[in-house]
């Protein structure tokens, strides 16, 4: 694949995420590492980047598959939290939360639960525990 003439005040978001026709999850993986390292542990303001992140998450999700090999490839991932501004965390320090009620009895306890999202649930098995 060729990088477009056209978008080369872009070329170096595409130089560390990489251009293929079917991107693999790592691809997006990299993309919400890449926007988390530029929030600083900050929540998103910009909904342009609120949708990025959304999207690159549902994608990530969608592509994963037992075939792909995450553990050696990735170092650590970010996964957006669900929030009305959400923030890129590293995946170790968000709770999953798959019983509507856990938020009422863990209310005070400051957690931070990952985006809502019903593929996640799904593949939940399937991403590396890191």
């Amino acid at each position: 694949v060729r990088f477009p003439v056209e978008r080369g005040n872009i070329l170096n978001v595409f130089e560390k995420c990489g251009l293929s026709r079917s991107p693999k999850p790592l691809h997006f993986l990299t993309v919400l590492e890449t926007i988390a390292s530029n929030l600083d542990g900050n929540a998103i303001e910009n909904p342009n980047v609120a949708n990025i992140v959304k999207l690159s998450f549902d994608m990530f999700l969608e592509r994963l598959s037992k075939d792909c090999d995450l553990v050696k490839e990735i170092g650590v991932m970010f996964f957006p939290t669900n929030a009305e501004k959400p923030k890129l965390v590293e995946s170790e320090k968000l709770v999953f939360d798959d019983w509507p009620e856990l938020r009422l009895v863990l209310h005070d306890q400051n957690y931070e639960y990952v985006q809502r999202n019903d593929k996640f649930k799904q593949k939940y098995s399937l991403i590396p525990n890191k």
